[in-house]
């Protein structure tokens, strides 16, 4: 098999066992599996062929294209004049490509005139919507005959080993052909041979307008961009190029052949988050209020939904509101983005601008992630008091960084308005008023405030001050549970 040291596919499977609901299909990406351009580089397909080059006239080999006069051969050979002077790339690149031309001349040293590349076991495993794509170039539009030809084949788990050595009896057995591109007679450019009957059919011309081919003899060339798929799959793919051109200067060029596929997306092991919220409680008009800054424990309080408590900060930043818990999910839609969907969580400090910070109140929070398929994930924020908010959309990662605002637009967050308060500036806010964090602000939480109502703040047991002020007063119960009493959360079962 042939090793690609360039290609890695990562199949990263669930660990544990979702609910229907929470199953969702890997998501695949299309990629370069592999790929040849003829520059000797060592993560390249490598090949094996029949060149012809040892003649001026008759030529099949690969080449190095130049700015200025003909080509030269790779190998140092001399130069060849039948190949246009300027080949160049759609990318602009101007390197080596393979070129065929005038394989019948008198000149030759071979008693055949077909030029064969061959690329065996190329390895697909995995893959699916296979492709294969070149640049695909022609010379002397004047010049082709139907029995000049450039054919593709391939196989899937079979070797397409031996070149023939015949003129005339060349067979390719049970491989599929893919592509045969062959003269319509003398005074046309090539064209397909859409029906495979062997000759040209002179309705499509090769994939490129006149525009791009010259007038006359050696002059630029433009080689163009094509894709053919592949019917079937296996976990390794054939390949095989077969030219055959009389003399008269009948040309054929290929450059950067690749083999595509779509392949299960790599599963990032992390997520970098930059994430703004508010907390309803703690908002002053402009940002949130750091009055409990000192009261903030080192210790982070969440231990819920597989969380385990425990993370720590060497202080707590100057302008830190409180501890706040973020869970990234991976799920098909946010309705089915439920508890079991969890894909890793992290604490970090909310910030009195809204950022979420990690423990250093400076960097943006990181997640350690495990069991994910893809890279994409519905965010979801709690707070000790505040009704828990998530993403209406999955995130993606936009340069290493997975960036969610929840306080511009309403939009922004699952069932908009349904799980947010509206705030004075019209920004957007997590409810305050759920003492018992259970989801719900309710009855329970008035009775929790009761309990609580004139007595001393203490972080981990009075969990009734809505509004972080370090005071358990009427203004918690007036302001906020009262006022969002029978809010519950929109955060899928959690």
């Amino acid at each position: 098999m042939i090793r690609l040291s360039s290609f890695l596919f990562l199949f990263l499977g669930l660990t544990g066992t979702l609910t229907p609901e929470a199953e969702i299909e890997i998501r695949r990406v299309e990629t370069t599996i592999a790929y040849e351009s003829f520059e000797g580089t060592v993560d390249e397909l490598g090949y094996t062929s029949n060149d012809w080059n040892r003649s001026f006239s008759d030529y099949a080999a690969v080449l190095n294209s130049t700015v200025a006069g003909n080509p030269t051969p790779a190998d140092g050979f001399g130069i060849h004049s039948g190949i246009p002077a300027n080949v160049h790339n759609p990318d602009g690149g101007t390197a080596n490509f393979y070129g065929v031309d005038d394989l019948d001349d008198s000149g030759n040293i071979r008693d055949d005139d077909l030029a064969i590349i061959t690329f065996n076991n190329v390895d697909v495993t995995g893959a699916t919507d296979l492709k294969l794509k070149l640049l695909l170039g022609t010379d002397r539009a004047d010049r082709f005959e139907t029995d000049d030809y450039f054919q593709i084949y391939y196989a899937f788990d079979t070797d397409i080993t031996a070149h023939p050595g015949t003129t005339t009896a060349f067979s390719q057995g049970a491989y599929t052909l893919l592509a045969d591109y062959r003269g319509s007679g003398s005074g046309t450019n090539a064209s397909r041979d859409a029906d495979f009957s062997g000759a040209g059919d002179g309705t499509e011309v090769l994939p490129f307008g006149t525009a791009d081919l010259a007038t006359g003899g050696n002059n630029d060339m433009v080689m163009s961009d094509i894709s053919f798929d592949l019917a079937g799959t296996g976990s390794s793919l054939s390949i095989r190029f077969v030219f055959q051109t009389d003399s008269g200067d009948e040309t054929f060029l290929i450059d950067n052949i690749r083999v595509a596929g779509e392949v299960p997306a790599s599963a990032p092991t992390s997520a970098t988050l930059a994430a703004t919220a508010f907390i309803e409680g703690a908002y002053n008009g402009t940002d949130l209020n750091t009055t409990l800054n000192a009261s903030i424990p080192t210790t982070q309080p969440y231990s819920f939904n597989g969380h385990a408590a425990g993370e720590t900060a060497g202080a707590i930043p100057a302008n830190a509101v409180d501890w706040v818990l973020v869970e990234l999910r991976e799920a098909a839609s946010a309705a089915a983005a439920l508890s079991a969907t969890k894909v890793g969580s992290a604490a970090g400090f909310l910030m009195n601008d809204g950022t979420i910070k990690a423990t250093d109140g400076t960097s943006d929070l990181t997640v350690a992630l495990s069991g994910n398929t893809g890279s994409e994930f519905f965010v979801v924020v709690y707070h000790r008091n505040h009704l828990a908010i998530m993403s209406a959309n999955a995130i993606a990662d936009s340069g290493g960084t997975y960036n969610v605002d929840f306080t511009t637009l309403s939009s922004t967050t699952y069932q908009t308005t349904t799980a947010l308060t509206t705030l004075s500036t019209g920004k957007f806010a997590m409810p305050a008023g759920d003492a018992d964090g259970d989801g719900d602000v309710d009855a329970t939480d008035l009775s929790t405030w009761r309990g609580q109502n004139g007595k001393a703040f203490s972080y981990n047991t009075t969990n009734g001050d809505f509004n972080l002020d370090g005071e358990i007063n009427a203004v918690d119960r007036n302001d906020f549970q009262q006022k969002n009493n029978s809010k519950s959360t929109q955060v899928p079962n959690t």
